[in-house]
């Protein structure tokens, strides 16, 4: 019954991902997380997993340029935002100068989402709270497939609004969400963090291989920001290898990743009907280039 189950919520999903495609299609940019490699092979490999995670539902994906002017023409280009994973850095200027934008832009009444993945995550708690808000090298969780413990102040969170109890099921006893990382933050630590704690609701948790608890999943209140600290786009957009050996590939954790990147294009097609109304347009049509100066 569960297979039919997943046949079911698969084939619903990428239905979905097709009528968005046919409708709009919002451009994504891509923060190159990877710096100096921007330009390499490597890096447009890297990239890649996040742009087929999200263009399975109908974005359109730029990756940005790794410097720039946070106030100036790029991000008016963009109906939302995306920093994938990476090694262990600060927070760059650039990166942290879209973030505040985007939070500026929400309080002046626009709606530009941010989605943070692993290390994009960690970017985004550091704008928020300060370079001493992440607990760098304290978990055990790289090449880690676990489960998730959902918060019951903010239930399942408006990203995972659409699934059903049947996928939260899954989420929350077997191994199909993926972690690869050190960095991170205990809830605790969350939350004693004012700026943090008054900006974003932690959503889920999970533990680490030594039984650490670290924050897995928030969201803005009242803004549309969101971060992860897992990583859904390699469950079913990166092979797995002897690095990356455990990335589950299961139908379970398919259409758990998928709910995700449905979600998130939703929340770009939001922000980008509302700058099309206003400038009396349609917005740009499904595969047209977008160019950053």
């Amino acid at each position: 019954m569960r297979s039919v189950q997943s046949l079911v919520l698969l084939l619903s999903l990428s239905f979905q991902g097709h009528v968005a495609a046919e409708l709009k299609a919002p451009v994504v940019g891509i923060y190159p997380s990877l710096g100096d490699l921007v330009n390499s092979s490597l890096a447009n490999l890297y990239y890649r997993g996040y742009r087929q995670w999200l263009e399975q539902f109908g974005a359109t994906t730029v990756v940005l340029p790794a410097d720039g002017d946070a106030n100036g023409d790029s991000f008016s280009k963009l109906d939302a935002l995306l920093f994938p994973g990476g090694p262990t850095k600060s927070v760059t200027p650039f990166a942290r100068g879209l973030i505040n934008r985007a939070i500026q832009e929400g309080a002046a009444g626009e709606y530009f989402p941010i989605w943070g993945t692993c290390l994009g995550f960690e970017w985004i708690v550091e704008a928020a709270g300060g370079v001493e808000s992440l607990q760098i090298g304290a978990f055990a969780a790289t090449d880690l497939a676990t489960e998730l413990t959902f918060s019951r102040a903010a239930g399942h969170g408006r990203m995972w609004a659409a699934a059903n109890e049947t996928v939260m099921g899954w989420l929350q006893t077997e191994d199909i969400t993926y972690m690869n990382h050190e960095d991170g933050i205990e809830p605790g630590h969350f939350e004693a963090n004012a700026p943090l704690a008054a900006l974003f609701d932690v959503v889920a948790t999970s533990l680490d291989r030594k039984g650490r608890r670290g924050v897995a999943a928030m969201q803005a209140r009242g803004l549309p920001i969101y971060g992860v600290q897992f990583h859904p786009e390699k469950i079913r957009f990166v092979p797995g290898g002897p690095v990356l050996g455990h990335i589950p590939k299961t139908p379970e954790a398919m259409a758990a990743a998928d709910v995700l990147a449905s979600f998130f294009v939703s929340e770009a097609k939001k922000g980008a009907a509302m700058r099309s109304q206003r400038a009396g347009t349609s917005g740009p049509a499904l595969g047209q280039n977008i160019f950053f100066a």
